[in-house]
This record gives C-alpha cells, structure tokens and sequence, in this order.
C-alpha cells in the first residue's frame, strides 16, 4: 500500500509540488495576517496613551453606548471644557 502511494506521488509531481505551494502559501499569508493585526493593535494602544500619560487630570463624558470596539463617549459641551479650563 505504501509503495502504491509513493508511486503516486512520484507520478504526479506536478500535482504534489503545486499542493506543497498552495499550503505554504496560505501558512504564509495567515500568518502574515495575524502579525500585522497584532502589530497594529499594538501601535493603537501606544498611541491613545501618550496623550493620556502627559495629562495631570483627565475629563470624559459618561459612557454613552458600549460597541465591539469599546466606549463610545459624546462630546463634552463647551461650557464644560471652559470651565474646567478656568480651574486652577
């Protein structure tokens, strides 16, 4: 049985190297995927925190609506952000 199947094999050479190309291909480009997601998440993260590690205080809205993508605050209104402006 196992001779039948090498025979096989070395008959559709073309056949099995195309195959191995496909498979190492699609590791390739998943894994390609996976490592830009990661490496783009993680220059999000570092972005939206320099700001906030600069600050003394910081002044957000309540939570308006949850998503996927995490809280969605509205804006605050102006005479909030004079105000807080004006603290000393």
């Amino acid at each position: 049985m196992l001779l039948l199947a090498i025979r096989g094999l070395i008959a559709a050479r073309r056949r099995l190297a195309a195959t191995g190309l496909a498979v190492t291909l699609g590791v390739a480009l998943a894994t390609g995927a996976l490592v830009l997601g990661r490496a783009i998440d993680r220059d999000l993260a570092g972005s939206a925190a320099v700001p906030a590690q600069a600050a003394d205080v910081v002044v957000r809205q309540r939570v308006a609506l949850r998503s996927a993508l995490g809280p969605v605050r509205s804006r605050l209104p102006a005479a909030v952000l004079d105000a807080v402006r004006s603290t000393p």
